[in-house]
């Protein structure tokens, strides 16, 4: 058995036999029918889910869940300076109530109901007892009040009841002027219970004055169980160069050819598609591997798939190739975000360019100077992976292609400061002699016999239980642009299909999956979502890492990433968009979901935050065209062509849909023209424009 020599961090679950990690929610409403001016939630509301109404004057036993079962866990406040619910959620509530509630019940999700939102509690501390110290938790809050003394809440987690020693924190803006908090929440994540398995919170005005709680979840998190699997790790080229940082009109080598074929990303068809060197096309389009909204489309997708962790193509700090320093830069970029997403990662050595020039003698002092930066920058970090039972750090090699002999390899891993679990390419173990810790395997057939996944089942059962330590493969294809001596045909999924089901069949055999690969475009060995396959291959993987996350949660990532872009400029958007990346991040897709909505509303084609009537008119002027970045523009449906489905969405969004006809391709010149007229003229019309009421 292999599968103890590898550092396992519990994520995911058994292959197609699902563990998840467990939730259970928990719904308080702050006031009540026996507090002043409150209101208590009839249990079930409207969303079926029961609450606990709670006020200073009673102390709570066996607080219910949101199935309205009773639990062991109890409530009490500690100290309170006031409760009402004038000025709260509306302004004056006196005379209707909590039906006079104004807020935005999508963007709160299960906490968006009336009488929760209604009442507060002013500058009050609380302790939730009895909870389970195997357990973390998550606490959500939403406060809202108009005309402060104090526009911003500090929530805040103590670790005792004497409150002197914070351990979680997080300020909310509940209000400003005659305004109030509709949309935004605060959850402080991943707490532990404190003294006594108890949390001991408190709120108060961020500034020293008054602070504000309507409604707060209280969310109980059971950790999974080891994975009996073994990990899931992506390789990852981070070799892509755009003019984002070599300037206009510039690309790097890996966008421009491959094998020899040249193409020119500048050159751009009528559909949008830039001229790259590959049969599939990034969903995103061409980018730079450093850019931070790209890593982070990358690793939270890569998250919600259940993978675990990135191992980077790596080239180290010397070598005869002339962009060694922008992929090191490249590669920081991402090394330098693993960690905010909970993964973990190691490198794959690249020796072939420890070279003197191009295809030069070999220059072992670059392949030990590699070494010795993975020693000073990388082994150093605890998100690297490393061996179970030795505390060695992983390090796979790309063949080894320049240096093959072990005392080569001596010489260079002396560099490394400890020994390392070192990894050749399968069946090249001893071009390392005994530095060699075992191998992986890869890609490979005799396009002769199309014998691709026979030599997968003899490395599984002939190869890998001989090796210290073995790495697996599964791919969806080998594809490569321009022709290669072999082609893996991606056959819709299918070739994935079999390269996983053979990794589950042989899992005992080895010590980790690598996921062969994520965007080498120029091979075609692509799980990156693409126009061509979509999100299909990472929705594959959700069901071999047996997730409880699909398809549609993948693209909330990108949905994500669509509004990084939209709302580039806007400062104040992005802050928003941070608690939308930090939800999918917690895996709190339903809180993602709406928050993202909130920030992002479906519909707001013309990226100014709002659904309106120009919103339609940018509609009407894209009609029957293409984007090739689906879901930008007036694309509401991400299908990438602007029809009447994109209507829809857009008239669902709007709070006052018109009456309207979608126009025919025969009429759109008019129509275009009057709704060019609009977007030039106006914002919101007055009363009546071009047959639309308003």
């Amino acid at each position: 058995m292999h599968r103890s020599r590898l550092f396992f961090i519990a994520c995911g679950a058994a292959a197609l036999s699902v563990v998840h990690v467990s939730a259970q929610s928990y719904l308080f409403d702050f006031g009540n029918d026996q507090s002043f001016r409150g209101a208590s939630v009839a249990s079930p509301d409207g969303n079926g889910s029961h609450w606990n109404s709670v006020w200073s004057g009673d102390f709570y036993s066996g607080v219910v869940d949101t199935t309205g079962a009773a639990s062991t866990i109890n409530f009490g406040f500690s100290s309170v300076v006031g409760n009402d619910s004038f000025n709260g959620p509306a302004g004056d509530t006196i005379v209707n109530g909590p039906a006079d509630s104004v807020y935005n019940a999508a963007a709160l999700g299960a906490l968006g109901v009336d009488e929760a939102v209604y009442d507060y509690y002013v500058n009050s501390t609380f302790e939730i007892q009895q909870l389970d110290p195997a357990k973390t938790y998550d606490l959500t809050f939403y406060g809202s009040h108009k005309f402060n003394n104090d526009d911003v809440t500090r929530y805040t987690v103590y670790s005792d009841a004497s409150l002197s020693t914070p351990v979680a924190s997080g300020d909310l803006l509940v209000g400003f002027g005659s305004n109030h908090n509709q949309d935004t929440t605060l959850t402080l994540s991943g707490l532990s219970p404190q003294t006594n398995d108890i949390l001991y919170v408190g709120f108060e005005g961020g500034s020293g004055g008054s602070g504000y709680l309507n409604a707060m979840r209280l969310t109980a998190i059971t950790p999974p169980p080891p994975p009996t699997r073994p990990k899931v790790y992506m390789h990852y080229m981070p070799w892509f160069d755009t003019p984002e940082t070599l300037g206009p009109g510039n690309w790097g080598l890996h966008w421009r050819q491959t094998r020899g074929v040249p193409t020119d990303p500048n050159n751009v068809d009528a559909a949008g598609r830039r001229e790259i060197p590959s049969n599939f096309y990034p969903k995103i389009g061409p980018y730079q591997s450093s850019n931070e909204t790209v890593i982070e489309y990358h690793l939270l997708l890569m998250k919600v798939a259940g993978i675990d962790g990135v191992l980077i193509d790596w080239y180290g700090v010397q070598g005869a190739n002339g962009d060694v320093g922008g992929l090191l830069s490249n590669s920081n970029a991402i090394v330098d975000r693993v960690d905010d997403f909970g993964m973990e990662f190691a490198v794959v050595l690249e020796d072939r360019f420890s070279t003197n020039g191009i295809n030069g003698p070999p220059n072992i002092a670059a392949a030990e100077a590699n070494v010795a930066y993975l020693r000073d920058n990388y082994f150093n970090r605890p998100e690297y992976i490393r061996d179970t039972d030795t505390n060695d750090p992983l390090l796979p090699i790309f063949g080894p292609i320049t240096f093959e002999t072990e005392a080569e390899w001596t010489q260079i891993l002396a560099n490394a400061g400890e020994d390392v679990d070192f990894l050749p390419l399968w069946y090249q173990s001893n071009d390392a002699g005994a530095n060699a810790a075992g191998e992986y395997s890869w890609v490979f057939e005799d396009e002769a016999v199309d014998d691709h996944l026979a030599r997968l089942e003899d490395y599984y059962l002939n190869r890998a239980d001989t090796l210290g330590t073995a790495g697996a493969s599964a791919y969806p294809g080998f594809d490569v642009f321009g022709g290669a001596s072999f082609q893996i045909p991606h056959d819709g999924g299918q070739t994935l299909t079999d390269t996983l089901a053979l990794a589950q069949q042989y899992e005992d055999s080895y010590d980790f999956l690598q996921l062969v690969t994520w965007n080498d475009f120029g091979e075609g060995t692509v799980f990156e979502p693409t126009l061509e396959a979509g999100f299909s291959y990472l929705a594959q993987v959700q069901q071999y890492t047996g997730v409880p996350y699909d398809e549609q949660d993948l693209e909330l990532v990108y949905r994500l990433y669509l509004a990084r872009q939209e709302y580039a400029g806007d400062a104040a958007k992005q802050n928003e968009l941070d608690a939308v990346s930090a939800a999918i991040n917690a895996l709190d897709l339903e809180q993602a979901a709406g928050l993202l909505e909130a920030a992002a509303p479906a519909g707001d084609y013309d990226g100014d935050g709002e659904v309106t009537i120009t919103d339609w008119a940018t509609w009407v002027v894209a009609f029957g065209t293409e984007t090739v970045l689906h879901g930008s523009g007036a694309d509401g449906n991400f299908d990438g062509v602007i029809d009447a489905a994109d209507y829809t969405v857009w008239r669902d969004g709007y709070t006052a849909p018109p009456t309207m006809v979608v126009p025919e391709p025969s009429t759109l010149p008019m129509v275009a023209a009057a709704a060019a007229y609009l977007l030039r003229s106006v914002r919101t019309p007055a009363a009546v424009f071009c047959g639309v009421n308003r």
